[in-house]
């Protein structure tokens, strides 16, 4: 009986091992902003994509034409997209670094674990461009 005990709290300690892994990084996730350069225009936005606040430089509506402003503000904007991009694959790159070290690294060698593996692998890259 001790065995399993003992089997057993191993396996949960590395479930909520896990499971810790997993609510750190969406923490990380959750609470990402990315703000654009200094520049006329800048925007900020979160990981989902929403859009949190644009800036534009006092003036800059007088000085530019309507076409020029628009221009500047989807320029800002696809820079934005593509720094924020770059920051979360960071993050996720990160997040699968700690997944192939100990104990992680441990788990597909169990068809549960390389399920559970393929599972949340296809789930993540789902959620890259």
């Amino acid at each position: 009986m001790s065995d399993e005990a003992s089997v057993g709290d191993r396996v949960q300690q590395g479930l909520d091992r896990c499971l810790d892994a997993l609510a750190e990084w969406g923490e990380k996730v959750a609470a990402f902003v990315c703000t654009g350069e200094d520049d006329d225009v800048i925007v900020t936005h979160d990981a989902d994509g929403r859009l949190i606040e644009m800036w534009v430089e006092p003036g800059v509506q007088q000085e530019l034409t309507v076409e020029e402003l628009e221009d500047a503000m989807n320029d800002a904007l696809a820079g934005n997209i593509s720094r924020s991009q770059e920051a979360l694959d960071e993050l996720f790159d990160d997040f699968l670094e700690k997944w192939s070290q100990a104990p992680y690294s441990k788990m597909p060698a169990h068809p549960a674990g390389a399920a559970m593996g393929d599972a949340l692998r296809r789930s993540l890259e789902g959620g890259r461009r």
